[in-house]
């Protein structure tokens, strides 16, 4: 499988989840893509996650960490610079439904 891998050095969390957009947005799909990221300390929620029943909004703006929505769904994670984040973007497969394990095995 080829796969190109795009650089990212960025820990903005509003960069990267809009940098992680864009690629998705404006790839040709041509191959599979792969970014690898890390964040400052932020809250990223899915896209139809009620935030205030996901996290504790007082506190994280107590200790200013923001609170970023993604265009994708899944639940609500806390970043910071000790985890790395990795997305995919593939192109559609006749047939496949979302196979999760075909996205862990080049990470693995």
């Amino acid at each position: 499988m080829t796969m190109i891998y795009i650089r990212n050095d960025k820990t903005d969390p509003f960069y990267n989840q809009a940098f992680e957009e864009y690629v998705f947005e404006h790839s040709s799909l041509e191959e599979d893509l792969l970014l690898l990221w890390i964040n400052e300390p932020s809250l990223v929620c899915g896209r139809c996650q009620n935030v205030f029943q996901e996290m504790n909004m007082p506190l994280a703006g107590k200790m200013n960490i923001p609170v970023i929505r993604r265009t994708t769904g899944g639940g609500t994670v806390y970043h910071d610079r000790g985890n790395l984040n990795y997305t995919m973007i593939r192109k559609r497969r006749e047939g496949c439904g979302l196979d999760y394990d075909s996205f862990l095995a080049p990470v693995i």
